[in-house]
């Protein structure tokens, strides 16, 4: 279920109603992550949306994993799979962006209307899902930069690549001086970044942090078998509910 509503309200309806919930719409959770958070806390259920972020890599459960102990510092990540396998598509097939684009919707990797992978929303919604998680808070997201990647051309790529570096489409947050600075937009960098190696539909998120110091995981993120996963993961994570007697079973309700 895509878009704000009505999978918002059905949300909020769920946990209200005490049922556990598992999403993965990345828009509504960009919006309402918050909130629902903090309403499943107080219902004491629990809500999923490790797939809302970055498709097969788990980096809630990791981020939910460190917070015991670490603070995190920064994220740098490549967080769009149909974005990252066309810039890859264009610098080795020396292909445009829009033979590149037709060859990720014929995979299955891009949807029929791309705008919200090529333009940069996609990846804008699921660095404000990371910030809401790690910081409790988001920027104001009119002081984002947000810029996508169908203007860039082969030429850019392939100067570039004589340099030695790559042009990737990066998602950025850091906390200086008490402020939250992020963007997502096309970045060049050199061989020593840790995204630079990162290819096709993958997906990979540099955390920095004051105790384990860098982390990078990386993985899938564009397709429909890592969305299925992320989502069985965290269903299979869920708490086994005691056996109800005949009597609370004829009370109770459950919601699809």
């Amino acid at each position: 279920m895509v878009g704000k509503e009505p999978a918002y309200t059905y949300l909020k309806q769920c946990i209200q109603a005490g049922k556990h919930v598992i999403t993965a719409n990345k828009e509504m959770f960009a919006h309402h992550g918050g909130e629902l958070m903090q309403l499943a806390q107080q219902n004491q259920v629990q809500i999923g949306f490790e797939a809302t972020t970055a498709g097969g890599v788990p980096i809630i459960q990791t981020i939910k994993q460190l917070l015991q102990v670490n603070q995190i510092q920064g994220i740098t990540a490549i967080l769009n799979g149909t974005s990252n396998y066309i810039l890859t598509e264009m610098r080795k097939e020396e292909i445009s962006f829009t033979a590149a684009l037709r060859a990720a919707q014929e995979l299955g990797f891009a949807e029929a209307d791309p705008t919200n992978d090529i333009e940069g929303m996609d990846a804008f919604y699921k660095l404000m899902i990371l910030c809401e998680l790690i910081f409790g808070k988001q920027p104001d997201w009119k002081s984002v930069t947000l810029t996508g990647i169908q203007g860039i051309t082969v030429d850019e790529i392939k100067k570039a690549q004589l340099e030695g570096k790559r042009i990737r489409h990066i998602a950025t947050v850091s906390i200086k001086n008490g402020n939250m600075h992020a963007h997502v937009k096309p970045c060049i960098i050199s061989e020593g970044h840790p995204l630079f190696p990162v290819e096709g539909v993958e997906n990979a998120i540099h955390l920095q942090t004051d105790l384990v110091g860098s982390l990078t995981l990386q993985g899938p993120g564009a397709g429909s078998l890592p969305t299925a996963s992320a989502m069985i993961e965290e269903l299979c994570m869920l708490p086994l509910k005691p056996k109800a007697t005949k009597e609370q079973n004829r009370h109770e309700v459950t919601t699809i």
